[in-house]
């Protein structure tokens, strides 16, 4: 938890919040380096320290492109600041419509589900949903936070409102059974002060929570099917019984959807989907509202009105008038008789959300255009100006016309007046209604449905937003400025002929590097899972799944979910061509282009890789075939930097499959070779890596790992821990790219959730990587901009794209507080320098220099800093890890290579250092845990033919002797023997009777305990 202090400068309103100096705030994460954290470093001075920017972070969000209109907005618009507060995913927007600027206040993990300010605009509150979850108080001219709750709900909060002086916080859980917490935030933010839980599952969800604006301690909440009225006891210090009028003729009402508090008024008011308004009173008659009344919080049911046809959202009460905004775009206003004074309804708004009114009430003056001895139009004496002996009030009002002024619905024709306002569109736009002269102003652009995918220009400052409708538009990503839009035809709903039931099967023999021509078998083979390509019930939809530039940007591609993909112009946005190139029904999953926009290819959910062939002539893009070269489902394809181009793919399957370009054609996909190059980790995604001599390839897999693999030998040169802990311990990189204009110093890369920066080149140092929560739910994709200054990031069901700054100085100052040489790995070891495990580890290098010269040597001992690099497997293996063969022969080609570049020569020995950099990266990232240890056993299980997770002793050896990586007899009889803790005599004297020795059955308990001598029953570990 962050650091606590008062804030004191300047002081907080007293007649706002009834206090002065004791409102508690929390500085942010960067605002300090702890000490602690360096004292391990003897290279780093304090004065070095000091001289580092701590303030630098990895990426700054700049500007936002769409918005979260699902979350209601605020509005904070009074005279001489137009401004709105807006959700963006986990990113609060302050947003000032008029000079086009965007503040950002960080700090949420998760999205944000809810927001409420007081009435003077001064403090705001946010709130989250997920783990982690928070409640924070911003104060808005300083865009700090002021206060945050930790944990404020078990699943996090779906409503939030503030009292209207600012007092008090009152939030609603998520849960099934939600909980109605109270808080007094400005005087201990660690806990509700009381709290509630509504435990009937007739009320629905939770909709809208309304505070009194004549009380600050009475609030309602709106629930689906009933409202209910709570009061806080200040006295007693706690909450009252809730109060759940009888709604009655509840099955004609439809659903409520929202709710307001009448000002100065006894009664409230709650709106339904079906066009009522509810309307709830402490009488069943009216009573007038005279002040200094005792008002009470116990409300009736009074009656339900109808006053529209059509599903009703929102509804806020502002100068004496209840406004609505209902599905048609239509906006209503009455007087607190629910009778209709006026009405908005020509401006052909899509469904509205919400309505948010200025926070201050318009300041107006009637008068007559005519008469010009009106105060307005005098100009007062030169004398009077020099001496500034007069009142300039021409700001202070607002000068109105009555023959210019809308009228009411009344008999009378009243002038109608309020305030300006904005309204929240259902296709996610913002728009300013300016009633008085009839007028609307989109404040943002249109983004009416979730964000697909994105892309960026490779020479212009042009980025490329694919929705989910079939919207493809473009930006100018400097000025913010939309450049064009167009919405792709619909999807075609025909299917096209069966096709023919030859497929492409590769044959995997080393010796036969090529493809044959095989009837579809009926039977799937153990290579490839071979299916028939035509979906008969699958749907066929029109959303947008990728969308892609070609180098130099000649050509822009964007695929659809039926396999369409269409090619547009790269400014304009107009389709090429009036048909598709539609060669797959499924789901298009990348698409990319050759380096010199000779060759097109993509991969589909299907498994099948398509090839087509740019002809200048024509300008069109030939098939030269299909192929479906993985048995599992492909994780990245990408085209080499060099040329003659050549194209690669990796699989679930843990193949790398290279295609013969040159011979490909007429239908037919050539393989030049497939090869598996990992025995245990799946490859998620690789590039061309720049800083080798060789060709070869950065590969980051499932296993955390980042791995640099030799295109000529197809083995990998070397293993390094990746990003693996911290905000990435929780999913591996799935994607990476060299930034640009960096001289090939940092790897920018994301994983499900968040966004990183990693120098290169890579060693596991846990201090070379840094970054942020890219997308609170899912990150679909990231594109970075051609000058290497900007990412944009798109996430799942979010209709908004975050512009981020990169600053490459943030990882720079991580690595000098990290320390050199082993100094950044301790904290990757079990207890640091000075614990039990690195002092094991030190012990056990130097008895592998006795056990190498001889346990019962009679020469004296030469003791070194080296060991022999066959004594590394069985010192792993006393470390705690244990290596199949295959990584064996990766580690010991790792240290070999390593000492190659160094020196060029080859080196037989290895450091004590050196053995625990090659530790912490090639051992399990988070070690394995008991589950997947369950999962390997029933997998070894089902190779002897036992389902039901149990195996024979007798099978059990047999599937070690026979199957994967195969043990000696000898060999596993001795191991095995070891392990049980059997008498060596009376081993040799049963030897005749072979695995005897072993239980008649084993299951995973024994397999645990007996076998591998795990005690399930240790809770300490000493």
């Amino acid at each position: 938890m962050a650091d606590i202090e008062l804030f004191s400068e300047p002081p907080i309103d007293k007649d706002l919040l009834g206090i002065d100096d004791n409102i508690l705030f929390t500085n942010t994460a960067c605002d300090s380096i702890s000490s602690s954290e360096i004292t391990e470093s003897e290279e780093l001075s304090d004065s070095i320290i000091s001289r580092l920017d701590t303030t630098v972070t990895p990426f700054n969000i700049l500007w936002c492109f769409g918005v979260n209109t699902k979350v209601p907005f605020i509005n904070l618009t009074r005279k001489g600041n137009s401004t709105l507060f807006f959700a963006a995913s986990h990113d609060g927007v302050l947003y000032d419509y008029e000079t086009k600027k965007m503040t950002h206040l960080q700090g949420h993990q998760n999205a944000i589900t809810t927001m409420t300010v007081e009435k003077h605009g001064k403090y705001l509150a946010t709130a989250d949903s997920g783990e982690e979850n928070c409640i924070i108080v911003w104060h808005l001219s300083k865009c700090k936070p002021v206060c945050t709750i930790f944990k404020a709900n078990e699943s996090g909060t779906a409503l939030l409102a503030m009292s209207k002086t600012g007092r008090y916080l009152v939030s609603v859980s998520t849960e099934q059974m939600p909980t109605i917490k109270f808080w007094l935030w400005t005087y201990d933010a660690t806990d509700a002060y009381d709290s509630t839980v509504i435990t009937k599952f007739s009320y629905g969800n939770p909709v809208a929570v309304e505070f009194n604006p004549n009380m600050d301690e009475h609030f309602m909440v709106a629930f689906e099917k009933q409202v209910i009225f709570l009061q806080w006891d200040p006295e007693a210090g706690t909450l009252s019984d809730e109060v759940a009028p009888n709604i009655r003729n509840k099955g004609k009402m439809g659903k409520i959807t929202d709710c307001t508090y009448i000002e100065d008024c006894h009664e409230c008011i709650a709106v339904t989907t079906q066009g009522y308004a509810l309307v709830f009173g402490n009488s069943l008659y009216v009573t007038p509202y005279q002040e200094g009344d005792i008002l009470d919080n116990r409300k009736y049911y009074v009656k339900m009105v109808r006053i529209a046809t059509a599903n009703i959202k929102c509804v806020t009460y502002v100068d004496g008038l209840i406004a609505t905004g209902d599905v048609r775009g239509y906006i209503k206003f009455y007087d607190k008789q629910l009778k209709i004074l006026y009405w908005c309804q020509s401006f052909n708004l899509p469904p509205i959300r919400n309505i948010r009114f200025n926070i201050e009430p318009r300041r107006y003056k009637f008068e007559n255009p005519e008469d010009l001895n009106d105060v307005h139009f005098q100009i007062p004496s030169p004398r009077k100006i020099i001496d500034g002996d007069y009142d300039d009030i021409s700001d202070d009002y607002e000068i109105l016309y009555k023959s210019l002024v809308p009228s009411d619905a009344t008999v009378h024709k009243y002038p109608f007046i309020v305030r300006d306002f904005i309204v929240a569109t259902e296709d996610g736009n913002l728009v300013k209604v300016d009633y008085l002269n009839n007028m609307v102003e989109p404040i943002f652009y249109v983004t009416d449905a979730e964000v697909a995918a994105i892309d960026v220009h490779d020479e212009s400052p042009y980025l490329v937003i694919a929705y989910k409708n079939g919207r493809i538009s473009l930006y100018h990503y400097e000025t913010h400025v939309l450049v064009n839009t167009a919405v792709l035809p619909e999807a075609s709903t025909k299917l096209p002929e069966k096709e023919t039931d030859e497929f492409e099967v590769l044959d995997e023999r080393p010796s036969l590097q090529k493809v044959i021509r095989t009837k579809l078998p009926e039977k799937e083979t153990d290579e490839f899972e071979v299916l028939d390509e035509r979906p008969s019930l699958q749907k066929v939809i029109r959303a947008v799944t990728t969308v892609k530039y070609s180098p130099k940007c000649y050509h822009l591609a964007v695929g659809r979910g039926n396999g369409e993909v269409w090619f547009l112009d790269p400014i304009m946005m107009k389709n090429k061509k009036d048909t598709p190139a539609c060669h797959s029904y499924f789901f298009i999953q990348k698409i990319i282009f050759s380096q010199d926009n000779k060759y097109f290819a993509y991969y589909d959910s299907n498994r099948t890789v398509s090839i087509l062939l740019y002809k200048n002539e024509t300008d069109d893009w030939i098939v030269m075939g299909k192929i479906r070269s993985h048995y599992k489902p492909l994780t990245d394809m990408i085209f080499s930097s060099y040329l003659p181009p050549e194209l690669f793919s990796i699989g679930l399957d843990r193949h790398l499959v290279k295609y013969d370009l040159a011979n490909s054609g007429n239908g037919q996909i050539v393989i030049e070779f497939r090869v598996r190059i990992d025995q245990r980790s799946t490859p998620n995604a690789f590039i061309f890596y720049p800083l080798t001599q060789a060709k070869t390839f950065l590969v980051a897999d499932d296993q955390f790992k980042l791995k640099i693999l030799n295109m000529e030998t197809l083995i990998y040169n070397d293993v390094y821990l990746g990003p693996s802990y911290g905000c990435y311990s929780e999913a591996p990189i799935v994607k990476m790219s060299i930034l640009p204009y960096s001289g090939d110093e940092y790897l920018i890369f994301s994983t499900e959730k968040h966004i990183g920066i990693h120098k290169l080149p890579p060693d596991g140092n846990p201090y070379k990587y840094t970054g942020t929560i890219g997308h609170p739910v899912k990150l679909l994709d990231y594109a970075l901009s051609p000058c290497g200054r900007y990412i944009f990031t798109d996430g799942d069901d979010d209709s908004c794209v975050l512009m981020w700054e990169i600053n490459t100085e943030a990882v720079e100052n991580l690595i000098k507080v990290g320390g050199k040489e082993l100094e950044p790995f301790y904290c990757l070891i079990e207890g640091g320098a000075n614990g039990w495990l690195f002092t094991e580890m030190q012990n056990l290098f130097y008895y592998m220099q006795i056990l190498h010269q001889g346990e019962n040597s009679q020469l004296p001992r030469n003791v070194s800093d080296c060991i022999a690099l066959t004594e590394v497997p069985d010192l792993m293996r006393a470390c705690g890890f244990y290596p199949t063969e295959y990584e064996v022969e990766i580690m010991l080609n790792d240290v070999r290579l390593h000492f190659l570049q160094l020196s060029d020569t080859n080196e037989e020995e290895i450091t004590f250092i050196d053995f625990i950099k090659l530790y912490i990266n090639h051992r399990p990232a988070h070690g394995i845990s008991l589950d997947k240890l369950r999962r390997a056993f029933e997998g070894f299980c089902e190779l002897g033919d036992y389902a039901d997770a149990h195996i024979s002793g007798e099978e059990f050896a047999n599937v070690i002797c026979t199957q994967g990586e195969r043990f000696g007899e000898e060999a596993a009889k001795k191991c095995l023997s070891i392990l049980l803790r059997c008498n060596q005599e009376e081993e040799v004297e049963n030897e005749d009777e072979g695995f005897s020795f072993l239980p008649d059955d084993i299951n995973f308990d024994v397999f645990v305990e007996d076998i591998l001598g795990i005690d399930m029953d240790r809770s300490i570990i000493n």
